[in-house]
């Protein structure tokens, strides 16, 4: 079932397991997923064990940015629509 087909789904916390099984989710409905969090390393880690779940990396995008910042989330909602 790929009901998400064609949607990107903004993911915040990504770099937590929670967000994680998330993004397997979404992922697997047929979503592109952007995910953000405060920290590179955890961004990175959860992207890569995605990757190594066999998803398509050209389908997973992440950038670091802080929710409690407005700077930050208009730099991350413009980097989620490009």
């Amino acid at each position: 079932m790929e009901r998400f087909e064609g949607k990107v789904a903004l993911v915040t916390g990504g770099g937590g397991n929670v967000a994680y099984a998330t993004c397997k989710r979404l992922l697997e409905e047929g979503a592109n997923i952007v995910l953000t969090n405060y920290s590179q390393d955890n961004l990175e880690t959860n992207v890569q064990r995605l990757a190594e779940e066999g998803f398509n990396k050209d389908r997973i995008r992440w950038i670091t940015g802080n929710v409690c910042s407005l700077e930050d989330c208009e730099k991350v909602a413009n980097f989620s629509v490009k």
